[in-house]
């Protein structure tokens, strides 16, 4: 892979961060709205949690990706 792939790979990777970030925001903050409610009941607290347990894994899945890469590290 020349020096100018690696950029472009770089960028592209950093972009999708980006995206991935915004989206996850968006989901924890309206999870987080959600949660503070008292009404919820057992089913959607459930799903709730669920949804920050798959939120977390596509970030976790990120960080694989772009560890592996060698575009950055986990710590």
């Amino acid at each position: 892979m020349t020096p100018t792939d690696q950029n472009y790979l770089a960028r592209a990777a950093l972009s999708g961060d980006a995206r991935h970030m915004t989206r996850c925001a968006t989901i924890l903050d309206g999870v987080a709205e959600l949660l503070i409610d008292p009404t919820i009941d057992g089913i959607r607290r459930e799903a709730l949690i669920e949804t920050l347990r798959l939120t977390a894994e596509v970030l976790d899945e990120r960080a694989a990706w772009l560890s592996e890469e060698g575009l950055c590290t986990t710590q």
